[in-house]
This record gives C-alpha cells, structure tokens and sequence, in this order.
C-alpha cells in the first residue's frame, strides 16, 4: 500500500511538473533563421538598421525581407521591454481595423501576438521575447505570409 501512495505521489509531482515548465513557450528566431525561410519563397533580404526610421538606441537587428509589394519585417531589440512597446504601439494602431474584423489576438510565457485579416489588407505584429516581426500587406499575400510565420513560429 505504501509503495501505491509513493508511486501515486510522483506521478502526481511528475505531471505538475511537466505542466509548469516549458509549456507555452516559443522558440527565438536567429536572423539566419529568418533568412533561411525567406529565401526559400524567393525574397530579397536587406539589412536596414542604418535607415534613418530605425531608432538604433532600442534596436539591434533590423531587417526587411521583400517579394514585389510583400514586405516583411523582422527586428531584435535592445530589450524585451522594447519589442513588448513596440508590439503595443503597432497594434494600437491596427486596432482602428477592429470594426471591420475581429483580431485573433494571444498572450503566453515569453510571446504575444495580433493578427488581423480584412478584405484587402492582412496585419501581423508579433514578439517572442525581444525578437519582433511586423507585416502589414495586401490580403493577396495572406496565405504565403501565414506559412512562412507558421515556420519561423511567430
């Protein structure tokens, strides 16, 4: 009966403890991750952290990959409170969108995401810690862009 109450025990203690750690968290995309799947649907990529509308106090990585009108964008900050302020204002900012569609929006351990899909335009801002993507596009791209944020994990 002892051994029962025992093995019962860790069970319970194995389960709390794989249901506490590592669940809900994303993975970090490198540059060269990005990279590496942008490529393979035929983008340009161009290191844009010398532009002059990046703020190189809060950012160290900034990059835009393109394909025709298709512009993605993807940065690593500074801080995690930098990508978290980031990703604030540019879904304020989507949100004058929210009468025309409703945003599939989401919040975990170390990312957040809102994404919003109307008639002509598709909308993505998403952070994993303090790495971000950003995609506002005509909804024609939509799909090819849902894969490819599908793969990086944002």
């Amino acid at each position: 009966m002892k051994a029962i109450k025992v093995l019962s025990l860790t069970i319970i203690l194995a389960l709390i403890l794989v249901g506490t750690t590592g669940c809900g968290k994303k993975k970090v995309a490198t540059p060269e991750d990005f990279g590496a799947v942008i490529q393979d649907y035929g983008y340009e990529i161009r290191d844009v952290i010398d532009s002059d509308s990046i703020d190189s106090n809060i950012t160290e990585v900034a990059i835009v990959a393109i394909k025709d009108e298709t512009i993605i964008q993807f940065f690593i900050l500074k801080t995690e409170e930098d990508a978290k302020n980031l990703h604030k204002k540019n879904t304020n900012n989507f949100a004058t969108y929210e009468e025309e569609a409703k945003p599939e929006q989401g919040t975990d351990k170390n990312y957040e995401y809102y994404k919003i899909e109307i008639e002509d335009k598709y909308m993505v801002s998403s952070r994993i810690e303090n790495t971000y993507v950003y995609v506002n596009v005509n909804n024609e791209s939509s799909s090819e862009i849902k894969e490819i944020l599908k793969k990086l994990g944002y």
